[in-house]
């Protein structure tokens, strides 16, 4: 079966409050709820039975579901109170964040750094060799992974110290020590 464009609204049966959003699919009987953040907020403080599911459009084609969200989920109907939307319609939900996330998303990042001058950057995996035929490295530079493993290494200590509590006082000095290393590393 091919997928099928929806436009649906989410009903409030307490305050009449509403929300109206995208969901692509193959099952038009699937428990996909929305994604809304203010949404999901009333739907923990109401209870899940608080709500119900209306579809309200179904489309073959995905240009035409979004067209029709433009339409119905429009800058008034925002201003007007009535419902849980916060942005207008047409964007497309998570399949909007997919497609962005393509050029937005940490995971397309790689981490370089200057050893000369230990500059540290998040490049595109698409420029990341532009950037090592310059001399940059992949990776965290020695100082940094340092400062991470003494950072990593006061934060367990500190807990240890308030569960330990004074039976360790050796311990404190050492902490003392583990930071001043960390704050003259350079």
């Amino acid at each position: 079966m091919a997928h099928l464009h929806i436009i649906y609204k989410v009903i409030n049966k307490i305050n009449k409050k509403f929300y109206i959003g995208y969901h692509k699919t193959k099952d038009l009987n699937d428990d996909y709820f929305g994604s809304g953040i203010v949404l999901k907020k009333a739907v923990e403080k109401y209870g899940k039975e608080t709500f119900y599911k209306e579809i309200l459009h179904i489309y073959t084609n995905e240009k035409k579901a979004f067209i029709k969200e433009k339409e119905l989920v429009s800058k008034s109907l925002l201003e007007s109170g009535t419902c849980y939307n916060l942005n207008e319609g047409g964007h497309g939900g998570f399949e909007a964040i997919r497609r962005m996330g393509k050029y937005n998303s940490c995971l397309n990042r790689k981490i370089i750094h200057n050893p000369v001058n230990n500059e540290m950057k998040k490049v595109l995996k698409e420029d990341l060799n532009s950037f090592l035929e310059k001399g940059w490295v992949l990776g965290f530079s020695k100082i940094h992974k340092k400062r991470l493993s003494l950072s990593g290494k006061i934060k367990i200590q500190s807990q240890e110290l308030y569960v330990k509590d004074l039976k360790h006082l050796r311990q404190k000095d050492s902490l003392k020590n583990m930071m001043n290393i960390f704050n003259h590393l350079d």
